[in-house]
Parts: C-alpha cells; structure tokens; sequence
C-alpha cells in the first residue's frame, strides 16, 4: 500500500489520496487476482490502441473502481463521468 499508494500520494502533494481512512477520498478498486482475460485492443479504454499484449492471456481482472466513495466502472461498464481537476495541496 505504501509503495503504490501512499508514497505517490505524498509525492504529488495530494493529502486526500494514498489511503483509505476517514477524512480521504476512498479511491481504489477491486481485482479478482485470479481471473484471467485475452487482451482485446478494440476494448481497451484508452485512446491509442497499439499493444504488445494483444491476443495474450493476462492474469488479473479489476471487478470495479471507486473514486471518491463511488463506484464508477463496475465489470467494464463505465459509470456518467463525474471528474474533477485534481489539485495540488499547498
């Protein structure tokens, strides 16, 4: 948790992130570590498509993703956005 959440978290100067405790923002997401999947660059959620693991078998499936206390990807299906500009504590 350190090490990908917390650490990152201070880096940026973001006191809201890096840990899931009263008084944060409650981002994380749920991974089922044993499911597998076939890397399918037509699904992929980012604009540039090209990818070295296409066609591959990949282990480790995120089931959902919540930011701010809300679930907003749940089995791939993206919820409304409802981003925000993410700013530096000072």
């Amino acid at each position: 948790a350190r090490w990908m959440s917390a650490a990152p978290a201070e880096l940026a100067g973001l006191t809201r992130k890096g840990a899931i405790e009263a008084g944060r923002d409650a981002d994380f997401a749920v991974l089922a570590p044993e499911a597998t999947f076939t890397v399918d660059p037509a699904e992929l959620f980012h604009r540039n498509q090209v990818t070295a693991y296409a066609g591959k078998t990949l282990h480790g499936v995120v089931r959902s993703s919540w930011l701010r206390g809300v679930r907003i990807v749940s089995d791939g299906v993206l919820a409304e956005p409802t981003g925000r500009l993410l700013e530096r504590d000072r």
